[in-house]
């Protein structure tokens, strides 16, 4: 809650809570993938906002839904090999410590 004075009037805020449950599943075929995913599942990522103030009898409701469910279903593939070679990598340092020894 959020209590704002401006000179001998007061105004509150009073702010629910926010969030949203995200979910995927997978499922690999081949080399590539399907992906089936939903956003917001129980519909809560939206701002209300109360706002009071007894001094001016004004009392508010505040409701802001900005964000949308969304469900997805994608397919990724993966090009070329899946296997790469080990590289094997040399610092400078051990340049160093074999010219020395």
């Amino acid at each position: 809650m959020a209590t704002i004075a401006v000179g001998q009037k007061v105004l509150s805020q009073q702010f629910a809570p926010l969030g949203s449950l995200h979910a995927d599943i997978q499922k690999k075929v081949g080399q590539g993938a399907f992906k089936l995913d939903m956003d917001d599942i129980l519909y809560t990522n939206y701002w209300r906002i109360r706002s009071s103030s007894p001094e001016n009898v004004i009392n508010t409701f505040f409701k802001s839904d900005y964000h949308n469910q969304f469900i997805r279903l994608t397919y990724g593939y993966t090009f070329g090999r899946n296997k790469l070679k080990s590289v094997n990598l040399k610092s400078g340092a051990d340049k160093e410590r074999n010219r020395v020894n």
